[in-house]
């Protein structure tokens, strides 16, 4: 890519592109006047960037957890506006957004930018991402379920219905997701489940079965990735009961077509 861009008709010296060879030795190569979005400038024309050249599972963290933060800000204003002495602690859970928040900041750091920081400082930025993501996914929890108790019924009763049809002997075979839209425009969007079976069938909140589909893990010999097909208005939340099987049968065919009338 270097040898392909440095053989470019126009050629400037403009901008320099900083090839990571090991974390600390760096190479200063001419390149064309381009887009680069530098991060800090040590020295007169001279940059330093390759966010998406590095640390590529600590980024990626980073990202998910950066998006998880979006979304529980946006959804916890909204749980102030509609329910301002409701059951979820403010304080709380403003702690809870704090701790996530600066997180996902030490990892924007000068080292966690430019993959400069040693093992045992990405695996340290790693940990306190985890455990951030995992007090606001509790939070998320709370901010979704607790206000079904304060307000009045809603449109869900076909899921509510679909729901109680299930229990018995295959109340184990079951999920309940939430998919929440942080937008505030419409979207569609995929989303991947992890599942430990290899059939599944997904219904939305009015009963209604939905595209789906199934397939072995590339991380696990053990797990599935299923994928949904989700439509979402502006900052609005839906839930989605999943049912699984060993495989594909009669009883599942039955339980498809009638949640498709």
């Amino acid at each position: 890519m270097v040898t392909g861009v440095l053989e470019a008709e126009q050629i400037a010296t403009s901008c320099n592109l900083f090839h990571n060879q090991d974390p600390y030795k760096y190479s200063a190569l001419p390149l064309p006047r381009c887009q680069i979005e530098p991060f800090i400038s040590t020295e007169p024309f001279q940059s330093w960037t390759g966010f998406y050249a590095s640390r590529n599972v600590l980024k990626g963290i980073a990202r998910r957890a950066s998006s998880q933060l979006h979304a529980a800000e946006t959804l916890f204003t909204r749980y102030r506006v509609s329910y301002p002495d409701g059951p979820v602690p403010k304080e709380e859970a403003l702690q809870k957004l704090k701790v996530l928040r600066w997180a996902v900041s030490e990892v924007q750091h000068h080292d966690g930018i430019t993959g400069t920081e040693s093992p045992k400082v990405s695996d340290m930025y790693i940990e306190h991402l985890a455990q951030a993501m995992m007090g606001v996914e509790e939070l998320l929890a709370a901010l979704f379920l607790l206000p079904q108790a304060l307000g009045p019924a809603s449109n869900s009763e076909a899921f509510n219905r679909q729901d109680s049809h299930s229990k018995g002997s295959h109340q184990d075979l079951e999920q309940h997701i939430i998919v929440y839209n942080p937008l505030a425009w419409n979207t569609t969007a995929i989303i991947n489940v992890t599942l430990t079976f290899p059939m599944a069938t997904v219904f939305d909140d009015q009963g209604q079965a939905i595209p789906a589909q199934t397939q072995s893990s590339a991380d696990s010999n053990t797990t599935y990735d299923l994928f949904i097909v989700v439509d979402l208005g502006g900052l609005q939340h839906r839930k989605y009961l999943i049912k699984f099987s060993e495989k594909p049968g009669v009883e599942d065919r039955k339980e498809t077509l009638t949640g498709s009338e």
